[in-house]
């Protein structure tokens, strides 16, 4: 009976090793896509936040711009239509500040892309490390 459950033991530790390398098997195949996939979703997320806060910027640079022609225009007689434009300007250009400053805050405009286009291992160790903290 002991001899039995002895051999069983055995059986059962053998197909469990064989089990672990198989699957260390599959992990080491898969780590290198698992890689370029978490690379290609860091750089596309951190692109999407850089291009919004350019966007901002623009806005607000467009609307500042707009605002300076629009009082070099109207003069001393200031009609309703050019106080409306003025005033859609400002708000325009305090919320694409806005925008932009909460942005910079929060690292959603950041240059991550650009890391991970240039150095990509480096990125790496960078987010590993993060992820330790």
């Amino acid at each position: 009976m002991n001899e039995e459950l002895e051999s069983k033991a055995n059986d059962l530790l053998v197909s469990l090793i064989e089990k672990i390398d198989s699957g260390g098997e599959v992990l080491t195949s898969e780590i290198p896509g698992l890689l370029e996939e978490l690379l290609r979703w860091k750089m596309v997320e951190s692109l999407a936040g850089f291009l919004l806060a350019v966007c901002l910027l623009a806005m607000g640079i467009f609307s500042l711009v707009k605002i300076i022609i629009i009082s070099g225009k109207s003069g001393a007689t200031e009609s309703e239509p050019l106080k409306f434009q003025v005033e859609c300007s400002v708000v325009a250009f305090v919320v694409s500040l806005l925008g932009l400053i909460i942005s910079m805050k929060k690292g959603v405009a950041g240059l991550d892309w650009l890391q991970i286009w240039l150095a990509p291992k480096v990125y790496l160790i960078e987010y590993a490390a993060e992820l330790v903290r």
